[in-house]
């Protein structure tokens, strides 16, 4: 499923609750001396920005891509683009400060998206803002944009929409690939959904508005707005053998998603 086409949308949610909830239950033991690093930064309100010196410390550079988790990474870099470029247009027209500064979140997730792409030789699509040379994905961004224009509600439902979508697609590829490399960005880029989705249910119900998820059902679209923001899992620094599910090193490093 994409921002473009959606299939299955129960059965994904399913997986992007089950993946998502089990991999952020707990939390990182750190030991004494240990710095945790985050690959994930959340502020109070949510907003979720990659840490992409982290993320290199998880990389591996031998693994290679199939062509279809090829293809993946340029739809998914489309979806991470039309987030961000919707966002920026509706939060300076409708004066909505925290999806204004969403989208330069977003940002940094297409950032994440494009270090794949130039790992796997994907080519990175040019365009200004608001510029799509996918046909459907352009008529998406000017539909989104024309119902967001509304109000600030109808701006915040369309983002609540984006997040839903996001994260459908995230999950549909994480599916289709065994890279871990692909799994570690996308596992993060989930949990930054997960938490822009209640930011933006946050905003909204401070207006009083109301939503109905369209790509989730209601069950879990509420258990991600009534759950705590993820930051996901990190990695240990510092004296003493590295933890997790990487493998420990020397040093201190252990490596998790």
């Amino acid at each position: 499923m994409s921002f473009w086409k959606v299939r299955s949308t129960v059965a994904i949610a399913a997986v992007a609750m089950s993946v998502s909830f089990a991999s952020c239950s707990k939390n990182d033991d750190v030991q004494p001396g240990v710095q945790q690093m985050h690959m994930l930064q959340v502020d109070g309100n949510g907003l979720s920005a990659f840490n992409h010196a982290v993320m290199l410390q998880g990389i591996d550079s031998t693994l290679t891509a199939t062509y279809t988790e090829k293809a993946n990474l340029l739809k998914l870099w489309n979806d991470e683009k039309l987030a961000r470029d919707v966002y920026a247009v509706l939060g300076t027209k409708l004066s909505i400060d925290h999806m204004t500064r969403i989208a330069t979140r977003e940002d940094n997730h297409k950032t994440a998206v494009e270090f794949l792409m130039k790992l796997y030789g994907v080519e990175i699509p040019s365009g200004d803002a608001g510029t799509f040379a996918d046909e459907a994905v352009q008529n998406l961004y000017t539909s989104l944009v024309e119902t967001g224009n509304q109000s600030q509600d109808e701006a915040l439902k369309v983002g609540l929409r984006i997040e839903e979508l996001d994260i459908a697609e995230i999950q549909t590829q994480l599916t289709q690939t065994t890279n871990a490399n692909i799994t570690l960005v996308y596992a993060n880029l989930a949990r930054a959904s997960h938490n822009h989705l209640r930011a933006f249910a946050r905003l909204l119900s401070a207006n009083s508005g109301t939503y109905t998820p369209q790509y989730l059902s209601q069950d879990e679209y509420n258990l991600i707005v009534n759950s705590p923001n993820e930051k996901g899992k990190g990695f240990n620094k510092g004296n003493g053998n590295g933890k997790g599910k990487g493998h420990g090193k020397k040093g201190g490093k252990g490596n998790r998603i």
